[in-house]
């Protein structure tokens, strides 16, 4: 009887499911990559750094009252074309329009800097407006990341699933996000040419995710509408609106034990994931101001190792995908949990080695930028077969306004806290200075926090463990 459950949902819910996320995860790593040039190409590192500090969190509330009209006026079949389409009709725009004529949009640089001058208080305000189609493409384009994959892709999962079913297929959905990533580099390495700024290049990039990304919406309603709205199961809510308002919506969530140790386990992994990014970026831009690597060879280069790491890490991938699944169906979400903790904390300690190391160490060596670039991808893969399948599931047993909006706030917010964190460690720290950088403090520093944040993710998951089991035991 149970198999016979598990090849249904597999036939009717998880192949779709699969293309949905190989459709969501391409795009997003086109982006990932896009974001970055298009944003240091028209406004520099100051940009970048100003976008990715400043933005997210205001972006965060908006999207939360919007998320809360949504669910509460349409039907949840509907949500991921009411926030996709938009989106990738202004990635369109932006594309065959705005980077082509910056000129006619912008205010010129004289300008700006005027504007800075006179009001020294708003001069990252200033220079996001001066940019400000640039800096809403990021924006867009980490919204996609975080909340489209992160929260409406999810609860779509979260909602259909139970937490037998989700043992097996959660993991087994890592997979497919390590292939598009392979694919989405391979088609970046072919189509760019000799720069990443080529206005026809742009526009095949955009087009890409405009196609992937309708597509994806195609598929939601397909299956929503013709699968999932027959179901019987007790899971099925896919036609359910929800009523809650923001006062009571916020007083639930602060209140709720169970929420705040997912939160805490999101903010420590998180932080943890963003601070090795960081100390990626912080490589490749002081190697190209040191003269060691051009803005072409610096993006040829991150393209070629993350095919070659990822390409390798597939067999990883393999075995990580197997190794979840094993330790979630015999011995327990727990013990599977335990799997992230351990590998960060591997991570530090390996990244301890290099301050010690001379040779690695040494004026930001090519060597060790490629062994912290495989490091930051290895907690990424960690991320997808532990870190994310762990999360999912605890939101399952949860009431369904608490697992809509509960996972909303966390994604949305707790994620951007975590990583406007990272930023401010290294902000406050003046990491992002090339002149007088120690390395080796650099690394000690990232690597003790890591450990520190190691050890409060162990804590909430201990926590954690015994609720989650008790609704576990609960749902047999």
């Amino acid at each position: 009887m149970a198999t016979n459950d598990t090849q249904r949902y597999g036939f009717k819910k998880f192949l779709p499911a699969i293309a949905i996320q190989f459709c969501l995860a391409f795009s997003f790593i086109i982006l990932q990559d896009l974001k970055v040039a298009v944003a240091i190409q028209h406004g520099g590192q100051k940009l970048l750094e100003t976008v990715q500090t400043w933005a997210g969190i205001p972006m965060s509330i908006i999207l939360v009252y919007l998320y809360i009209g949504v669910t509460n006026r349409y039907e949840r079949r509907k949500h991921l074309g009411i926030f996709i389409l938009p989106i990738v009709a202004y990635f369109l725009i932006y594309g065959f329009y705005f980077y082509t004529h910056p000129a006619s949009l912008h205010i010129n640089t004289a300008r700006m800097i005027a504007l800075q001058t006179m009001y020294p208080g708003f001069d990252k305000l200033i220079l996001m407006y001066g940019y400000w189609s640039t800096s809403l493409f990021y924006i867009l384009s980490d919204v996609w990341a975080g909340f489209i994959v992160g929260v409406l892709y999810w609860q779509y999962m979260n909602d259909t699933t139970t937490i037998k079913q989700a043992k097996t297929f959660y993991p087994a959905l890592g997979l497919f996000v390590s292939f598009g990533m392979v694919l989405s580099k391979t088609v970046t390495l072919t189509v760019q040419g000799s720069s990443l700024y080529a206005h026809n290049v742009i526009q095949l990039f955009v087009s890409f995710v405009a196609f992937a990304g309708i597509s994806a919406v195609v598929i939601h309603y397909f299956i929503c509408k013709n699968v999932i709205s027959k179901d019987k199961h007790p899971t099925n809510v896919q036609n359910v609106k929800l009523t809650m308002t923001t006062f009571k919506y916020f007083g639930h969530i602060f209140t709720s034990k169970y929420l705040g140790l997912i939160a805490l386990s999101v903010f420590a992994f998180g932080s943890i994931l963003h601070l090795l990014t960081i100390l990626h970026q912080t490589y490749s831009y002081n190697m190209q101001e040191l003269g060691k690597l051009n803005p072409e060879s610096y993006t040829m280069l991150v393209n070629k190792i993350t095919i070659i790491s990822t390409s390798f890490g597939f067999l990883f991938s393999v075995g990580a995908m197997i190794l979840s699944i094993y330790l979630l169906k015999n011995h327990g979400w727990f013990k599977a949990a335990l799997v992230t903790p351990i590998m960060t904390i591997l991570t530090a300690f390996v990244l301890m080695y290099v301050t010690y190391d001379e040779s690695l160490s040494k004026e930001f060596s090519p060597v060790s930028y490629g062994l912290v670039f495989v490091l930051m991808m290895m907690v990424k893969q960690i991320k997808s077969f532990f870190f994310k399948p762990i999360k999912e599931m605890a939101y399952i047993p949860l009431k369904q306004e608490m697992k809509v909006k509960g996972k909303a706030f966390i994604d949305l917010f707790v994620e951007r806290f975590a990583f406007v964190f990272g930023s401010m460690v290294f902000a406050v720290s003046n990491f992002i200075n090339p002149v007088g950088y120690n390395i080796e403090s650099i690394i000690y520093k990232v690597a003790l926090l890591i450990i520190i944040l190691s050890l409060v993710y162990l804590v909430a998951i201990w926590a954690l463990a015994p609720k989650f089991e008790a609704a576990e035991i609960q749902e047999k």
